[in-house]
């Protein structure tokens, strides 16, 4: 039997198509390959929150309120928000994998707005991760004790920590083996 010839009807795909899908996938497989694991501990975010916290000090943006009865100035526990959230659809594909975490140091004013820009202290060890992490930091917030328009002498401190959580159906997709 010899080959048949694609219909007339069947779309063919332009070079331009074809580039363009090639360098979607190859984006696709960046967002979902790991980068390793520097910056993704736990500790590893506690540290570089602290060192954040310390930069935003020496620009001006916030200043550590001072206990009377120490010598020096303490760094407060920072206001914490959690937002747990679901896989992105295309991060369904990594294997083993049920959870991940992508931690934030922000600024919010005493109106309740974002100072400057969210600082990235913890990695996933995905960029797919870190990248849906940015798009979900809310821009206000309730700032807790102090009524909304008031002025206070200080911005507030905040660790944000996006998690995500692997959803039911959420499952990767294994190719069976070429033989």
């Amino acid at each position: 039997m010899s080959p048949t010839a694609p219909s007339p009807s069947a779309p063919v795909d332009s070079q331009a198509q074809l580039e363009e899908r090639l360098s979607a996938q190859r984006q696709l497989e960046a967002l979902l390959r790991p980068y390793g694991e520097e910056g993704t501990t736990q500790s590893d975010g506690s540290s570089r929150y602290t060192q954040w916290l310390g930069s935003q000090q020496e620009a001006g943006a916030w200043r550590p309120t001072v206990n009377p009865e120490d010598e020096g100035e303490t760094l407060p526990a920072p206001q914490g928000i959690e937002i747990p959230t679901t896989f992105p659809k295309a991060a369904c594909q990594i294997r083993n994998l049920d959870r991940a975490e992508v931690w934030f140091g922000i600024m919010v004013s005493a109106a309740g707005e974002i100072v400057g820009e969210a600082e990235q202290v913890r990695g996933s060890g995905y960029l797919i991760f870190d990248q849906a992490a940015q798009k979900l930091i809310p821009q206000e917030y309730d700032v807790e004790g102090i009524p909304l328009g008031e002025s206070t002498e200080s911005n507030i401190p905040y660790l944000v920590k996006v998690k995500f959580a692997r959803q039911e159906g959420c499952t990767a997709i294994v190719l069976p083996e070429a033989s």
